[in-house]
């Protein structure tokens, strides 16, 4: 896959992941992983969670970089 960038990233890399508020811990993936990817490293379940990267809101394909944080958030209830 490609990142659409002229940089060039390691076959494998680390990754932030976890649930919010939660633990956050360090996974290691392959150069061309997605949201999902990680999320399947790490044993989380993104089901009715919003996914961010590096706090941004995200789409489970959205590739990620060394030292991405991905992160899953409960959806805020209304008043």
């Amino acid at each position: 896959m490609s990142t659409n960038s002229n940089e060039t990233l390691p076959e494998v890399f680390a990754v932030k992941v976890g649930k919010q508020p939660g633990i956050v811990t360090l996974k290691k993936v392959p150069n061309g992983s997605t949201a999902l990817d990680v999320l399947r490293v790490a044993e989380l379940d993104p089901t009715d969670h919003e996914v961010r990267i590096n706090g941004v809101p995200a789409n489970l394909n959205q590739l990620v970089k060394p030292n991405d944080a991905v992160l899953l958030f409960k959806p805020l209830a209304g008043n």
